[in-house]
């Protein structure tokens, strides 16, 4: 019997061959989709889960208020992990953590520039489930200048040698000797390394390991178990502020102390100095919806084209249950079939996986993987969410089919009740409705992006390279500008010590007037004197700084905002007394006032524009320099050639400006690839729900179609008549979908300061866009039924 019945389903399938590639490329599609989000969701909810102790680890962040500023860091003082262990007995272990920065390593002739290496305790290797690939975990890290690599690295630069015990020179004077390979960490782990190197060289290195004064050290620690966190946060919080210096204190109204899951740290923590940037909460949500609808959709075109088919068995049915066949047998012959495509859907959508990752990867900026023979909980999942599919979208075409009498099956007299036809036109309404919504969403976050891009943001950007000086080449940043001002390719050049916008340090400010306890945290940056002339930066009142003014290293330059927020009306010679740090001493240095400049947004425009303070200085280590519209590869080519010629030790690197301020908005430039990708889905699915109303609904008029015919109305005409009922469908839901992508769009934009408004035609193109997508898959199908010959059409029955 069951053999018969997949014999009869398989016949039936092949028989109608454009339905059944129509229903499994729209669910396959579907379960792609959803399986890739499925892939993204689970790698975030499981990061940093697979260390065996993760349950036990703990990262401490701090939270501060100084001054006016509220801090929340997360970073501690660098003695804190040890005295802490050290104190109390409930610390199992500890490692700390500390960024080496960009380093040049190198293997006889062979010199590279690498990121991703931390200095690390020896305990870290302990804590942190990290598979070894060679050399002795004991003796790891346990003395300084040690180094651990993944293989990768040992691949690039040993090649098929064994680099346990073979040495690395680290920015051309510190020899590493290679004492162990791991395996890289995987994708989900909140931070990742290609070399970990003992902590124990900073100290032999000339740094200070037992000095409280400031938060920079990363620390982690593992506790026993059967330890409740919330007791010990107090404890731990009591202890660190007994050993803060006096001239922390003094500025640190109060200090708090929490201690972060290990698992919690990816999404739940948005501190200052994340190791990494953290994931995001909201994007889960965003993105799980949206595979709860396209995976809706789906099953949606799934009901819809299979119900669209059951005039075409209806005597199959009739014939079957004249025979003596059973409703529940019918029904299961049914379901049968239905499943029997989600699982042809569910290789199809396999396949589709494969290919499309790679674009998926690039779009979320991960590094997922689709490894369904290899991980079989996930094998296990998506057989049981298609089944599900298959069960739940074949369940209702299934008992509608085996539901028809025997007498009005074999004369094919059933018709499809009102509330069938107002059910299935409310589902594809339902998949237009999210259609509309997302195309409304993409149109929003690229109108602002576009905003954002051609905003005036108070200065020239354009062209800018940006140039870090390392070595020895720091000592001769004058002369190496010079150089750069010779080249013809170069309009003109700048020094600064932190990059323009991006890097903008903030300090305390005391400013005349103002009571001796009062103080601002203002961002601020060192200049020198042809900073303002490079980036077009105007000056409203006062002068520029100058090396002719043998005073000007107690000079600042004050922008607009500041200077309207303190009531100056005549600023220059107004007195600003900045905290510096003196002999571990925090002194106020006063500076006099020279200048005004115009307003610019050294900040994403997330924010409005700060007060912000430019001071002079001769030793810089960026140097911004602005390049000609011709020529640019050939002049970076100079001065890479100056750049060898004064530093030969250290590569040439830089960066365009454009490319830095371009990732503030990454985020958003991401989200409106998603929603544009995501879009165009849905609106593909979308279009095969809606050619399979428009069949059903043509079959079932295929008579009066033949009718019209010979009455003398023309093909277009009863087009157009089939077609209207679809138009009204669509246009409500454009009703529905546009207040909701308001409420969404609006609520986004508020994260911007300075955002677009959300004008109509924005509403009006996408409303437009959907009624001419709906149209033309209409029109498809339905000037096929109306060309068909009348006696063609009154002979259906």
């Amino acid at each position: 019997m069951l053999k018969n019945y997949l014999k009869i389903s398989l016949r039936n399938l092949w028989k109608n061959k454009s339905f059944t590639i129509i229903n499994v490329a729209g669910l396959a599609i579907g379960l792609a989709v959803s399986f890739s989000i499925l892939l993204y969701v689970v790698n975030e909810i499981t990061y940093d889960r697979y260390h065996e102790k993760s349950d036990r680890i703990y990262r401490f962040a701090a939270s501060m208020d100084l001054q006016e500023r509220h801090f929340e860091i997360a970073q501690m003082p660098i003695p804190f992990g040890p005295a802490l262990a050290k104190e109390f007995p409930e610390v199992k272990n500890f490692t700390r953590i500390q960024g080496a920065g960009t380093t040049i390593i190198s293997r006889g002739d062979r010199l590279f520039k690498e990121k991703k290496i931390h200095y690390v305790d020896p305990g870290f290797f302990e804590m942190f489930t990290v598979p070894i690939k060679g050399g002795n975990p004991e003796t790891f890290l346990d003395a300084p200048y040690k180094v651990v690599m993944t293989e990768e690295m040992a691949k690039k630069y040993f090649g098929d040698e064994n680099p346990v015990g073979k040495t690395l020179e680290w920015d051309h004077e510190y020899p590493f000797t290679v004492t162990g390979v791991v395996k890289k960490m995987p994708e989900n782990s909140h931070f990742k390394f290609n070399m970990l190197a003992s902590l124990s060289t900073l100290e032999s290195r000339g740094r200070n390991l037992n000095d409280w004064m400031g938060f920079s050290i990363y620390t982690y620690v593992e506790l026993a178990e059967d330890v409740q966190k919330k007791d010990l946060e107090k404890k731990y919080q009591h202890f660190m502020w007994a050993q803060i210096p006096d001239q922390i204190k003094k500025i640190a109204n109060k200090i708090n102390l929490s201690l972060q899951p290990l698992t919690k740290i990816h999404l739940y923590s948005h501190l200052e100095s994340e190791l990494e940037p953290p994931g995001n909460p909201v994007y889960i949500r965003i993105f799980t919806a949206i595979a709860l609808f396209v995976l809706l959709i789906a099953g949606i075109n799934f009901v819809n084209l299979s119900t669209a088919r059951s005039a075409k068995r209806a005597k199959e049915v009739g014939m079957r249950k004249v025979l003596g066949a059973h409703r529940s047998r019918l029904a299961a012959q049914f379901l049968g079939e239905s499943i029997i495509l989600s699982l042809i859907g569910l290789i199809l959508a396999s396949v589709l996986i494969t290919l499309w990752l790679p674009f998926f990867n690039q779009l979320i900026m991960k590094e997922l993987a689709f490894r369904p023979f290899q991980d079989w909980s996930l094998s296990l999942g998506m057989l049981g969410i298609t089944l599900l599919v298959g069960v739940l979208a074949g369940a209702y075409p299934a008992l509608y089919l085996s539901s028809f009498g025997p007498l009005e099956a074999v004369k094919s007299r059933f018709k499809a009740g009102r509330g069938h036809k107002f059910f299935r036109k409310g589902l594809v309404t339902l998949q237009y409705i999210i259609s509309i919504t997302l195309i409304c969403c993409t149109l929003v976050v690229f109108t602002q992006l576009n905003h954002v891009k051609n905003y005036n943001l108070g200065f020239d950007h354009e062209q800018m390279a940006v140039i870090y000086l390392q070595g020895q080449i720091r000592d001769k940043n004058q002369i190496f500008k010079n150089k750069l001002l010779t080249l013809p390719g170069v309009v003109n050049a700048a020094g600064s010590t932190t990059l323009m916008g991006i890097e903008s340090n903030e300090t305390y400010f005391r400013f005349e007037g103002m009571p001796q306890e009062d103080k601002q945290v203002l961002p601020h940056m060192a200049i020198d004197g042809d900073f303002l002339d490079t980036y077009d930066i105007k000056l409203v009142t006062g002068r520029n700084f100058s090396s002719e003014h043998l005073t000007d290293n107690k000079a600042v330059i004050l922008n607009e905002t500041l200077v309207q927020q303190l009531g100056w009306e005549n600023p220059i010679g107004k007195t600003v007394k900045m905290t510096e740090m003196e002999n571990r001493e925090f002194i106020e240095v006063p500076y006099t006032v020279v200048g005004v400049i115009r307003d610019f947004h050294f900040e994403s425009l997330h924010q409005k524009i700060r007060g912000h303070v430019l001071r002079y200085t001769k030793d810089f280590y960026r140097i911004s320099v602005k390049l000609g519209p011709e020529f640019i590869s050939s002049t970076l080519g100079d001065i890479e050639k100056i750049w060898k010629d004064l530093e030969p030790k250290h590569p040439f690197n830089y960066t365009f400006l454009d490319d830095t301020f371009d990732r503030f908005y990454r985020t958003e430039q991401r989200l409106g690839e998603i929603f544009m990708a995501f879009s165009l889905i849905t609106i593909l699915i979308a279009c095969l729900g809606l050619f399979g109303l428009a069949s059903f609904s043509t079959e079932q008029r295929t008579k009066e179609i033949g009718i019209r015919k010979v009455l003398g109305s023309s093909s277009s005409k009863i087009a157009l008549l089939l077609s209207k009922d679809f138009n009204r469908w669509v246009f409500f839901a454009n009703v529905v979908a546009w207040p909701v992508a308001y409420i969404a769009m609006r609520q986004w934009l508020s994260h911007f300061a300075y955002r677009i408004n959300l004008s109509l035609w924005i509403f009006i193109v996408s409303g437009l866009l959907a009624f001419v997508i709906a149209l033309i898959t209409i029109s498809f199908r339905t000037f096929k039924a109306a060309s068909l010959n009348p006696a063609d059409s009154l002979r259906y029955e």
